[in-house]
């Protein structure tokens, strides 16, 4: 075949532009290695059957499904000359520029939604910015990978979590959250990083439910920085009220269960109980000031324990982490009492497993980095302890 040029990639698939006499077109098929294989000439067959009716400016239209002479089975889609999305970020255009890219592919989506189709693996290699009008084209057949031929990391970060695992039936959501991933990557005005993060949401449901909602949100960005501001002051107040009243039970459940082991131990565990009792019955009729009490705690356990360390410093963690300010100090105060509550190692291995699955039970809400950095703060404290 003339003129024609193979693009590199590290799926099964091999990418190759064909510029024949009538018009230049894109042609998706197998590496020879897998041509022979009918679980992946079966796999680009559906892959055709599933693209072929999309129609839309900004997509690359699948046009056939044939043989072409050196190259077996193909997918053949329209073409204009063009460069991929990651090559585009690097000539070095403006914001404006990039925000009418960001535009294009969310049209693209927007119709794939409206028509029953979920794009799912969107990023910088698969979209295409045209070299005259730089018009959005979205490549919509998916690449295969494999255990040897894995997909690349600076793909893998634009893919929503519940597609990588595979346990949920993948929605718009998915879609939004590469859209999150592609404001980020084009280093956008601070404006629009808030509608990135509601974008990139571990859990679905706390982002965009749709595109129009989105393009709702970029259209209006200082508008919608305000909002989220307004919004997310509202629920740090909430959910500010949620951890102190779990904090307050988990104390009263710490105490209680503590004493009742306890209760027929020796004179110094008996005494710490009772102590801890006291606790318990003191937290009973705590008020909305949180940070007494649990200075008042850490007074008494410092006079049961000479060689504990000192709670962490007041608003030591910040961001998105600022939740452990609240959390860390109590749990520090927790895993002393556990620690003073027998001399028995394993006895006090099974408390402290038990605490912590309770308390991390209750931080359901947090994303995984919000989770790891609580893991390290609880396993810090308590490597400190032994």
């Amino acid at each position: 075949m003339a003129d024609t040029n193979e693009t590199k990639n590290p799926s099964i698939n091999d990418i190759i532009i064909s510029k024949r006499s009538e018009h230049p077109v894109l042609l998706i098929t197998l590496k020879k290695a897998y041509q022979s294989m009918p679980q992946y000439s079966r796999y680009l067959k559906r892959e055709y059957e599933s693209v072929k009716n999309l129609q839309h400016e900004n997509i690359l239209r699948a046009e056939s499904l044939k043989e072409v002479e050196g190259y077996g089975t193909c997918i053949v889609t329209e073409w204009q000359d063009a460069r991929t999305l990651a090559e585009y970020l690097n000539e070095g255009h403006t914001e404006d520029e990039k925000k009418r890219i960001i535009k294009g592919v969310a049209s693209a989506l927007q119709y794939m939604h409206e028509n029953g189709f979920v794009h799912g693996a969107v990023n910088t290699h698969n979209i295409y910015v045209t070299t005259k009008g730089d018009e959005v084209k979205l490549l919509c057949v998916h690449l295969r990978y494999t255990d040897n031929l894995k997909r690349p990391a600076d793909e893998l970060k634009f893919i929503a979590p519940e597609t990588k695992d595979g346990t949920v039936a993948i929605d718009a959501r998915a879609d939004i959250f590469s859209l999150g991933v592609l404001i980020k990557e084009m280093s956008l005005g601070t404006e629009y990083q808030q509608i990135a993060v509601t974008c990139t949401h571990f859990g679905r449901n706390e982002r965009y439910t749709s595109v129009e909602e989105f393009l709702e949100a970029f259209d209006h960005p200082r508008i919608t920085k305000q909002n989220e501001k307004a919004h997310h002051a509202m629920g740090s107040n909430k959910q500010m009220a949620i951890i102190v009243a779990v904090i307050g039970v988990l104390v009263i459940v710490t105490a209680a269960l503590l004493y009742s082991q306890n209760s027929d131990s020796n004179k110094e565990t008996q005494a710490s109980d009772t102590e801890m009792a006291d606790s318990t019955n003191s937290r009973n009729d705590l008020s909305a000031t949180h940070t007494e009490a649990a200075n008042t705690d850490v007074t008494d356990t410092s006079n049961q324990r000479n060689d504990d360390k000192e709670t962490l410093p007041a608003n030591q963690y910040n961001g998105d982490n600022a939740y452990l300010n609240d959390i860390v100090p109590q749990m520090q105060i927790d895993l002393d009492k556990i620690y003073n509550s027998s001399t028995n190692k394993n006895v006090v291995r099974r408390r402290v497993k038990r605490y912590y699955r309770g308390l991390r039970a209750t931080l359901k809400d947090k994303t995984t980095e919000q989770l790891d950095a609580f893991d390290k703060a609880f396993a810090d404290y308590n490597n400190s302890k032994n």
